[in-house]
C-alpha cells in the first residue's frame, strides 16, 4: 500500500462523484445490513477515509499542509 500513496496524483484523486454500497449478510432475524460511503475518482471507487488517507499523503508529498489548514480553517467559517 506504501507504494500506491506515492503513486497517486491530485488528477487521480480528483473526486468526480459520491458513492455508497450496502452490503447484506444472512437470512431472516440473523440478516446483518451495512453501507459503505465513498468517491469515484480515476483511482477507482475509494471508501471515504481511504481517501482522506491518500489524499492528505498527496498533500504532505507536494508541501501543501499549510495551504490546506488554511483553506480548512476557512471552509469551517462558512454558514
Amino acid at each position: 500500500m506504501e507504494d500506491e500513496q506515492n503513486s497517486y496524483t491530485r488528477e487521480d484523486l480528483r473526486v468526480m462523484h459520491y458513492t455508497g454500497r450496502s452490503t447484506s449478510h444472512g437470512y431472516g432475524r440473523d440478516k446483518i445490513t451495512s453501507y459503505r460511503s465513498g468517491v469515484q475518482t480515476k483511482a477507482g471507487d475509494l471508501e471515504e477515509r481511504e481517501w482522506l488517507k491518500e489524499a492528505e499523503a498527496l498533500v504532505a508529498r507536494e508541501g501543501g499542509a499549510a495551504e490546506l489548514a488554511s483553506l480548512i480553517k476557512t471552509a469551517s467559517t462558512l454558514p
